[in-house]
C-alpha cells in the first residue's frame, strides 16, 4: 500500500467534486425531500410521531428517530456502491483511465483512495441532513453515544467499500454500470432495516440481510444513540459488531481478489480500454 497514491487519489478526488457545488447541494437537500413524505405518513397513520406497534417490535415508540436515522446513514451506502463501484467507469468517461493505468501505482491504492474520498464526501452530506432536519424535527438521540458510533460507521464503510471494490471488478467487465448499480442500491434499501426494523422482515429475507455490513452497523448505531432499541431479544450488540468485523475482512478480501482476476481478464481480453 502506497500512501503517496492514496493521498494524491483523495486530494483529486476532492478538488473535483468541489468544482460542482451543486452537486454538494442537491445531495444535502434531496434525501431530506425523499423521507419527509414518509414522516408525514407515518404521522397520518398512526397519529404522531409514536406507535405502540412499533415499539412491540423495535422497543422504542419513537419511529420518526428510527427512519431519520437509517435513511440518511443509507447515504454511505449509495456512496459505496456509485462511488467506489464506479470510480473505474467514471476514469474511463473523463478520458483518463489510460493515462491512470500506464502508472506504477497500485489499482487497489487507487480504489482505497477513492473510497476514502468518497466518504469524507457522504460525512460532509450527512452532517448536513441531520442539521436541516434537526431545526425542523424533534430527533430523541442519546447524544453521548454519538462518539462510539463514528467508530461503528468507520467499520461499516470498510465492509461497504470492500463490496463497491467488488462492483468495480463487474463494472471494469460489463462497462455500463447504471442498470446493475441501480438493482444493487434498491435490493439492498429493501433488505436493509433502513425505514423498518428487522423484525419485521420475513426470517429469510432477515438472513440475508444480516451478512449486508451496513445492516449490522446501522443496527448498532441506533442501539448506541437510542438504547431502548432492541437489536434481538437474544443478541448483545457485541456479536453484531464482531460480525461486523468479519465481514470487514472477508469483503476485502473478495472484492479485492475478484478486481485482480477481472482486471487482468479484461486487459488479456483487450476491452480494458473499451468504451
Amino acid at each position: 500500500m502506497e500512501l503517496s497514491t492514496i493521498r494524491a487519489i483523495i486530494y483529486k478526488n476532492i478538488i473535483h467534486m468541489s468544482r460542482y457545488k451543486f452537486d454538494l447541494l442537491f445531495w444535502a437537500i434531496m434525501p431530506v425531500m425523499w423521507v419527509t413524505p414518509l414522516i408525514f405518513q407515518g404521522i397520518a397513520f398512526v397519529g404522531g410521531t409514536s406507535s405502540e406497534y412499533f415499539a412491540e417490535l423495535t422497543g422504542s415508540e419513537d419511529f420518526l428517530s428510527f427512519l431519520v436515522v437509517g435513511t440518511i446513514l443509507f447515504m454511505f451506502v449509495s456512496s459505496a456502491v456509485w462511488g467506489a463501484g464506479n470510480a473505474i467507469r467514471w476514469e474511463q468517461e473523463s478520458g483518463t483511465l489510460e493515462v491512470l493505468w500506464t502508472t506504477s501505482a497500485s489499482r487497489v491504492d487507487i480504489l482505497i483512495g477513492t473510497s476514502i474520498s468518497e466518504t469524507i464526501w457522504a460525512s460532509i452530506n450527512v452532517l448536513i441532513q441531520f442539521t436541516i432536519i434537526s431545526l425542523f424535527l424533534q430527533i430523541n438521540i442519546l447524544w453521548q453515544g454519538v462518539v462510539l458510533s463514528v467508530g461503528i460507521l468507520f467499520l461499516t464503510n470498510v465492509g461497504l467499500y470492500g463490496f463497491g471494490v467488488l462492483m468495480a471488478g463487474i463494472i471494469i467487465v460489463f462497462k455500463e454500470p447504471g442498470t446493475l448499480t441501480e438493482m444493487v442500491e434498491t435490493g439492498m434499501h429493501f433488505i436493509t432495516p433502513v425505514r423498518y426494523s428487522l423484525q419485521a422482515l420475513p426470517w429469510w429475507i432477515r438472513g440475508i440481510s444480516l451478512v449486508i455490513p451496513f445492516t449490522l452497523g446501522l443496527s448498532v448505531i441506533r442501539k448506541l444513540i437510542m438504547p431502548e432499541i432492541v437489536l434481538f431479544p437474544t443478541v448483545e450488540p457485541i456479536v453484531f459488531v464482531i460480525g461486523l468485523l468479519i465481514l470487514d475482512v472477508l469483503l476485502w478480501v473478495i472484492g479485492v481478489l475478484f478486481f485482480t482476476k477481472m482486471e487482468a481478464y479484461s486487459r488479456k481480453k483487450g476491452s480494458l480500454g473499451v468504451y
